[in-house]
């Protein structure tokens, strides 16, 4: 027997009632009593001090089928004796239990729950280590049945009866009950187990016991709405930012320093910017929030080096993206920046990474794919080892790339006299005095007019380049042949130009580099849109493999190259066309040298086209990241519209490409969860085409679909994975700019003080936006001065309106007059006697009030009584003097609710639509809380309304 210290319990808090009670010793002990005084037997407390202290109660010398007088004492005795070994002085009044009296049961039970519950061990209970069942060896507790059934007339009592059997979910009434589980804390992080029972949850912050057995979550969900929990949080929340105000930032001082110059606009003194500012900037739940995320969903590496800082100072600055579900879109994030060695190989530099994503403790099997801004020596090192960790990581810098490395890989191959033509030209407009046309439109828009001209200039510049060039051929020729060029390099020109294959060549360059072209448009954001369209990157990348291959290979080696990959396949000549079957992009090229009497020139030609597309096919397979079946699934995975064109063995390939599934077990259930979406969507679309629909985007689409699967699925991660990997446009200054824009970034409270120099760097609003936040949206939200090109924004000052009343013609009596002639009484209230005459349908004379310079008048101090009590009153706009109980009234609205005096509101009437007026001072020195006195436009007249009925 175990011996310790047991609490004798104080139960005069506990207000639980019989049914709760016996809910919590069925669930407890798999038994099925429906009435406190069936436990009388004495059999379950025993069992309940064997659980409590094993070993006090021999539970081999129970009865537990006891139903007579004799049997229940014999149980009794032993649960006595129990009390005696372990120290309670608890006596146990065996009569009164035995006589079935409610109050007697009702007590014993309500304190034995107590103090089981003060003294049971909490792991023994958690565990679950206590089989009740076994321990009586099976056999069930017997109700003491021939104690008398309580007759009640209650309906709470008649309609919440006790079932015969206990459901797994440890329910035992007809209505059904709700158990503490640990899933509740993904809703709620501040719940947890209470000491009172798995029909209790504790709220930590509130430090209170919640009944929860009734509705569950709903029970929390009506918690969190009221005002004490309300309070309670934001207090633990002030508190908590405070906490993490004080500990330093994980961040480097390199990433300190780079904010620094991206973000400050004070002045340049020398000193550092402030962690304060820098968290600032990075948002206040750095680095919790992207942690968190990394942790539970898929992401991506952007890390961008060579960035300066200074003089001979640069570093590498390393960000996160993923996708965000609840805002349907591509986030990107800072995580820290690396200081770069002088003389770094990228040796440093990849170690540096490692240690980055260690210290944050992201973790390597969410990693999906990794961007770096080069190709040298550092990335490689980078890649490799992430892939170390991760071999299922992909780098997407060749994928972006691989357009330009393609195009130089391609021209190279070429005549020489192509690139030297293309090279003179440029160097004869930078040192020309007058400019030609032509030349200007060739490179007019050149930045680098007074350098030399390059050719491994982006593969969209070079394609325009090319078709600028033959579309004006005929006039750059008339051009370099006239009589004004006498120089040496302007004869060279013209006799290049007068070649037939030189121009073919460019005919052939101009078709030959479609493909490219086209996929080089596609990485371009579109107007309007914050990225480019992946959709169409990854269906244009998964088909210039087998464009360009096809060009120059037999069909048996084209498929035997795109499954293989092996570039030693396209330069075997074995599987090249022959000079005839060779594609030169049309037949264009052949009939211009025929026409030139240049036919001669056609297989020197061929020769050099096979030699491009060999070299232009080769790189394009080195840069592709993934083979081009895959590259297509993907297209069509994330398209709806082409989402039936997958196959359940393509999306397959994908989950185990990417590292989600790792058995066959893990493919079926992605192939299965991929097959529900297809058939959900299917309904979807069906309903879809007989109502309407705006277009949604893509990420909009797939954010709708993700929530609506549930966080562990398979096909979750899969897309997740597709929408987090990098998508153009890559810049530096794009990506770090689209970094700072963080929703949690500009949410500073009143007492987190900045330095004056740091808040002169924050700019308080965005003039791109057309609205005007107003001080109760945010304590201080402010957008960031970007330098550079990152961003321009300006402070705008507030402007007023002013509204002058616009007296109209009056009559004798000093009444205004009216269309019709009829005067018109001012300060009659809306809706009392009199108004039946003035419905709205057909108003009377109106006032009308002009913007403009103010003609308002300072109204008269408020000690000046007035000499007529039923004066009448008149809007404070007009240039009669006002009524001094207006001046007495003017602080009357004080319930905190708005509308102030002088405010211009709508209000509404019953019986009338929405309607402008101001608010007018009330006629008592305090106005009825949530009333106000509004005076309406038009007719002059009063109403008493509520503030419900009152809007801006």
């Amino acid at each position: 027997m175990e011996t310790g210290v047991f609490v004798n319990p104080d139960t005069s808090l506990d207000k639980s009632n019989r049914f709760l009670l016996l809910i919590w010793l069925n669930s407890q002990l798999k038994t099925n009593f429906r009435n406190v005084q069936q436990t009388s037997s004495g059999a379950c407390y025993c069992q309940l001090m064997d659980w409590m202290a094993p070993g006090s109660v021999d539970m081999s010398k129970v009865k537990f089928n006891a139903q007579n007088e004799e049997d229940f004492k014999h149980n009794f005795s032993l649960l006595s004796d129990a009390f005696s070994n372990i120290g309670i002085t608890k006596t146990v009044p065996v009569d009164k239990l035995l006589n079935g009296t409610f109050k007697s049961n009702f007590d014993f039970l309500k304190w034995f729950r107590a103090f089981f519950t003060a003294n049971v061990k909490n792991e023994n209970l958690k565990n679950g280590d206590y089989d009740p069942v076994k321990a009586r060896n099976g056999q069930d507790i017997s109700p003491n049945l021939s104690s008398p059934r309580v007759i009640t007339s209650s309906p709470k009592a008649r309609n919440l009866k006790l079932q015969s059997s206990v459901c797994e979910n440890d329910t035992v009434s007809e209505r059904k009950l709700y158990c503490y589980t640990d899933t509740w804390k993904l809703s709620y992080d501040w719940v947890e187990r209470s000491t009172l029972g798995d029909l209790y949850t504790r709220c930590l912050i509130c430090d209170i016991n919640l009944q929860t057995s009734y509705k569950g979550l709903l029970d929390l969900r009506r918690h969190v709405e009221t005002s004490k929990h309300k309070k309670r949080a934001k207090m633990a929340e002030s508190a908590d930012q405070k906490s993490r105000n004080a500990e330093p930032l994980l961040c480097s001082e390199a990433l300190i320093r780079f904010i620094q110059k991206l973000c400050y606009s004070g002045s340049d003194d020398g000193d550092k910017v402030s962690s304060h500012f820098a968290r600032h900037i990075l948002g206040l739940q750095y680095p919790k929030n992207i942690v968190s995320v990394c942790q539970n969903s898929p992401y991506c590496l952007y890390i961008y080096g060579g960035v300066s800082l200074g003089e001979e100072e640069s570093i590498s600055v390393v960000l996160v993206g993923f996708f965000d579900v609840q805002v349907s879109e591509h986030c990107i994030r800072l995580l820290d920046a690396i200081q770069s060695a002088a003389d770094d190989a990228g040796d440093h530099r990849a170690t540096a990474v490692m240690e980055t994503l260690k210290k944050f403790g992201l973790p390597a099997a969410n990693l999906v794919a990794v961007y770096l801004d080069g190709n040298g020596a550092a990335s490689e090192q980078i890649c490799a080892q992430l892939k170390e960790l991760n071999p299922n990581v992909v780098a997407l810098g060749g994928l972006y790339n691989v357009a330009d490395a393609a195009c130089h890989a391609g021209v190279m191959e070429l005549s020489n006299l192509a690139q030297e033509m293309i090279v003179d030209i440029h160097a004869h407009y930078s040192s020309c005095s007058t400019k030609n046309d032509n030349l200007k439109a060739l490179f007019g828009s050149d930045n680098t007019v007074d350098t030399p001209f390059h050719l491994d200039t982006s593969c969209l510049n070079f394609c325009v380049l090319v078709t600028k060039i033959l579309g004006m051929w005929t006039d750059l020729l008339s051009y370099f042949s006239s009589g004004d060029m006498g120089d040496d390099k302007a004869k060279l020109i013209c006799s290049q130009l007068q070649d037939p294959k030189l121009r073919a060549t460019f005919m052939f360059l101009d078709q030959a580099m479609k493909p490219l072209q086209t996929f080089q448009k596609h990485l371009q954001r579109h107007e309007g849109a914050d990225r480019a369209d992946l959709v169409l990157i990854l269906e244009e990348a998964s088909s210039l493999l087998h464009s360009y291959a096809s060009n120059f290979l037999h069909p048996q080696a084209v498929a035997r190259f795109l499954k293989e990959r092996d570039t030693q396949i396209l330069r075997n000549k074995k599987f090249h066309l022959s000079g005839t079957e060779l594609s030169l992009c049309g037949s264009a090229v052949e009939n211009f040298l025929n026409e030139s009497k240049a036919a001669e020139t056609l297989p020197l030609l061929q020769e050099e086209a096979l030699s491009f597309y060999v070299a232009l096919t080769g790189s394009i397979a080195e840069h592709l990241p993934l083979c081009d079946g895959l590259l297509r699934s993907m297209a069509q995975l994330l398209n709806p519209q082409s989402r039936t064109k997958v196959t359940g063995t393509a999306v397959g390939e994908l989950g185990t490409k990417f590292g989600l599934c790792s058995s066959p077990e893990e493919v079926n259930q992605l192939t299965s969860e991929f097959l529900e979406y297809q058939l959900a969507e299917e309904g979807e679309n069906e309903e879809g085409e007989k109502s309407s629909s705006v277009a949604v985007s893509l990420e909009k689409h797939w954010a709708n679909v993700l929530k609506q699967t549930k966080p562990t699925a398979v096909f979750r991660k899969l897309v997740l994975t597709l929408l987090s990997l990098p998508c153009p446009p890559l810049e530096a200054q794009w990506v770090f700019t689209q970094a700072m824009e963080n929703e949690d970034t500009m949410l500073i409270s009143e007492s987190e003080a900045i330095t004056e120099s740091e808040q002169d760097s924050i700019i308080e609003c965005d003039v791109s936006s057309d609205s005007v936040l107003s001080d109760k949206d945010s304590p201080v939200k402010a957008e960031r001065q970007m330098k550079g090109p990152i961003s321009c924004n300006v402070r705008v000052k507030p402007c007023a309106v002013r509204l002058t009343k616009l007296i109209r013609q009056k009559d004798e009596d000093d009444s205004p007059l009216t269309e019709n002639g009829s005067t018109m009484q001012e300060g009659t209230t809306r809706g009392g006697y009199g108004w039946e005459s003035s419905l709205r349908q057909k108003p009377q004379a109106r006032t009308v009030f002009q913007a403009g310079a103010g003609t308002w008048i300072k109204p008269d101090a408020p000690d000046k009584e007035p000499q007529d009590e039923m004066a009448k009153e008149t809007s404070p706009l007009g240039k009669t003097t006002p009524s001094p109980r207006r001046a007495r009234g003017k602080q009357a609205y004080q319930d905190g609710k708005g509308f102030l005096t002088g405010e211009l509101v709508w209000g509404k009437l019953v019986g009338f639509s929405w309607w402008p007026g101001m608010v007018m001072p009330w006629k008592t020195k305090l106005a009825p809380p949530g009333m106000r006195r509004v005076e309406w436009f038009g007719d002059g007249m009063f109403s008493e309304v509520c503030v419900v009925f009152i809007a801006v």
